[in-house]
């Protein structure tokens, strides 16, 4: 038997993301972390309590289109990182522009590591080539270096693409789970006609 409680507390619940790859079947795979804060006061005193887990879901459903442009904006990263001759001898923006060059690179995952000064990230993903494909895979790039740490010149812009992807597969892991609800209610109201 399920029962209500009233109670004054406060839940939040906050993901982020550490870990974003695009299957070769068009889903998005996904490893978050989930913290989950209840803020409560008993006795006139606030009490805080913090849950966190680790959680990875496979993706079941085809990424919409807006998924796939967060990660097509990485390329011009993964080229610089890698080295690539494509970006040999360009800026950033001059390569971003060129299209013709970036078409032949894909950014199949990030993985997202550190925290505070230390944060960074792990691009993945391939470069097709008149002999075939490359796999391509970037160093770890933190967005702040350190005392006498060499930084990479793109930091910021990659930190903000991450963000956006990551916000986009936020929005696709929420859209999926809405959908796998809506279509359980629909199974379920059938099975009683």
């Amino acid at each position: 038997m399920r029962q209500t409680i009233t109670t004054n507390a406060n839940i939040s619940v906050s993901k982020k993301i550490t870990k974003a790859k695009i299957t070769k079947h068009d889903m998005l795979d996904l490893s978050f972390e989930e913290v989950v804060t209840i803020t409560e006061i008993v006795d006139g005193v606030e009490k805080v309590k913090t849950l966190t887990g680790n959680y990875t879901r496979e993706g079941k459903n085809i990424v919409h289109d807006d998924v796939k442009k967060a990660f097509n904006f990485l390329r011009s990263h993964l080229a610089i990182l890698c080295d690539q001759v494509e970006a040999q001898n360009k800026t950033f923006y001059e390569l971003d522009d060129n299209e013709d060059s970036l078409e032949r690179y894909k950014v199949n995952s990030y993985s997202i590591g550190g925290s505070g000064e230390h944060e960074g990230v792990t691009l993945s993903g391939s470069r097709t080539g008149k002999t075939g494909i490359l796999n391509l895979n970037t160093l770890f790039t933190k967005y702040e270096g350190g005392d006498n740490e060499e930084t990479y010149d793109h930091s910021i812009e990659l930190r903000g693409i991450i963000n956006h992807c990551n916000e986009e597969a936020l929005l696709y892991m929420m859209v999926k789970s809405l959908l796998m609800h809506r279509c359980h209610l629909i199974l379920k109201q059938l099975t009683m006609i």
